[in-house]
């Protein structure tokens, strides 16, 4: 029987593989919306979600490391960039944690 860090990593190399797929879709990822994005759908922005757009800033709005819109190298980098932030956080849980749970 394989560890739990063994499919921890299967996983993210899926998820790796995946990435590409991003650049074939179009307008914004489902979750990802501004809150004036929001306000066309819904009609109001809901009151907690404008709190919280003043406090968080996205490293990479829209994907993009030089301006406003990206290019698909871009889209890729900043996804390499997040893959493997989520891997290092995860390598460190799982050394934290001491030892592979099976």
């Amino acid at each position: 029987m394989k560890n739990t860090s063994y499919y921890l990593w299967i996983g993210l190399g899926v998820l790796t593989a995946l990435t590409p797929l991003g650049l074939l879709a179009q307008g914004a990822a489902w979750g990802e919306w501004a809150g004036k994005e929001l306000k066309e759908m819904l009609g109001f922005i809901p009151e907690k979600l404008r709190g919280m757009e003043k406090i968080w800033k996205a490293p990479f709005p829209d994907y993009s490391l030089s301006g406003p819109e990206s290019t698909p190298l871009e889209y890729l980098v900043s996804a390499l960039i997040g893959i493997t932030a989520v891997s290092a956080v995860s390598f460190i849980i799982i050394k934290a944690l001491g030892k592979d749970r099976k």
